[in-house]
């Protein structure tokens, strides 16, 4: 295959032409379609105290141009691995941009979710008035989940409530955190997230405290789970080194919020906020790290 050559640059620390040896005494150590890629390769030949040629080639045949780093003989080896290791070393450089949220399709898609969920536990609330037995046989006693395996307990005594006060209280925190939730989730993913770390923080709650006879009911635990998911959802900045500041701030805002809201109160099961929290959280790290595999 026939070449011309055109374009000859000396790249040295000190170029001189007069110093430049004859074409046969110079080898190729690099071949690049762009003059900026061989320019910036020809750096690191720099950098390793040698100097290097650049040119111009151009394919006969086709027409094509390449840009070529040419060398000394003795130097070229060792120019060889340097380049190789450059080459290793920048592969996945500059690093991705931290993703961003696309903007809902529908705004008001959060409205439903929560709205439907206010509903149920209200209607919930009215039965268990109608019918109090049902309180006792949804909330969750640790003992009866894991000595009888009555394990519909933990995901049944998210919807019941002890009094209205109770029932206002989880109704108004829960409505902000759910509808900011299901802003960012598709409506089945997102409910099937959030009730499943809710339900499973319960199940832990209920083998920690399983000596005690521990028993509670409330929605709370599901809304502290969603708190946790919507925490661990906006860690995003994993594997850019001296970037771990940033995934202290929804981590430290999340945990104020808990310590706020989650841990007063003499009835305040804070145990349950704690376990909701630390599940939701866990969840949405995962949801944010299987994203960005």
């Amino acid at each position: 295959m026939a070449h011309n050559a055109k374009d000859f640059r000396i790249i040295s620390p000190h170029p001189d032409p007069a110093t430049a040896p004859d074409a046969d005494d110079r080898v190729i150590i690099g071949r690049y379609r762009r003059a900026a890629a061989a320019r910036e390769r020809s750096l690191v030949v720099l950098a390793a105290g040698e100097e290097c040629w650049q040119e111009t080639q151009t394919d006969e045949a086709s027409g094509a141009t390449t840009e070529v780093l040419l060398v000394r003989p003795a130097a070229a080896s060792h120019l060889r691995e340097q380049l190789a290791r450059f080459e290793r070393e920048s592969a996945y450089w500059p690093p991705r941009p931290p993703p961003t949220e696309p903007p809902p399709d529908d705004p008001h898609r959060g409205l439903f979710p929560p709205l439907l969920w206010g509903l149920a536990i209200v209607g919930l609330f009215r039965v268990q008035q109608l019918a109090p037995d049902l309180t006792e046989f949804w909330l969750l006693d640790a003992r009866a989940v894991w000595a009888q395996g009555q394990f519909w307990r933990p995901f049944t005594a998210l919807w019941l409530h002890a009094d209205i006060g109770h029932l206002l209280s989880n109704l108004i925190a829960g409505w902000f955190i759910l509808r900011t939730w299901f802003c960012l989730e598709p409506l089945w993913s997102g409910w099937a997230r959030l009730l499943g770390a809710a339900t499973v923080a319960n199940l832990l709650l209920a083998a920690v405290a399983f000596s005690g006879g521990h028993r509670s009911l409330g929605a709370s635990t599901l809304v502290f789970a969603g708190l946790g998911l919507l925490t661990g959802r906006a860690l995003r900045r994993r594997g850019q080194p001296g970037r771990w500041r940033p995934l202290l701030i929804p981590a430290a805002a999340g945990a104020a919020m808990l310590g706020l809201y989650g841990a007063g109160g003499v009835q305040t099961d804070v145990l349950a906020h704690v376990l909701g929290f630390a599940c939701g959280t866990a969840t949405g790290a995962l949801l944010v790290f299987s994203k960005n595999r």
